[in-house]
């Protein structure tokens, strides 16, 4: 899952982690069925820690950033949109790594 540390994610864009419209899609619904539960929150952490639970969030509700900035159960996001798009597609690329190993 690390081929990417040390790289900033922000400026790897979907292209560059090789995920198209219908692989992105495909992704979004193992994470909202529930399947593969722990790769999916793995995926998450391997990410970044401290937004992981918004990651999910964010997916599993269909929420954009200015939705969960001021989520009252989580609080506050500590990241800016930029990254934190920029994590959310680190996300999907370490998701999509995972799932092919199964």
């Amino acid at each position: 899952m690390g081929e990417y540390i040390g790289k900033n994610p922000r400026f790897m864009s979907w292209d560059d982690y090789g995920i198209g419209k219908k692989r992105y899609t495909e992704l979004q619904e193992v994470i909202r069925s529930g399947e593969h539960e722990e790769k999916v929150r793995s995926a998450a952490s391997a990410a970044d820690k401290k937004i992981a639970e918004y990651l999910l969030k964010s997916v599993k509700e269909n929420k954009s950033y200015d939705k969960l900035e001021f989520d009252s159960r989580l609080g506050r996001i500590c990241a800016g949109r930029s990254d934190f798009y920029s994590i959310r597609r680190l996300f999907f690329h370490y998701l999509d790594v995972a799932l092919k190993q199964v």
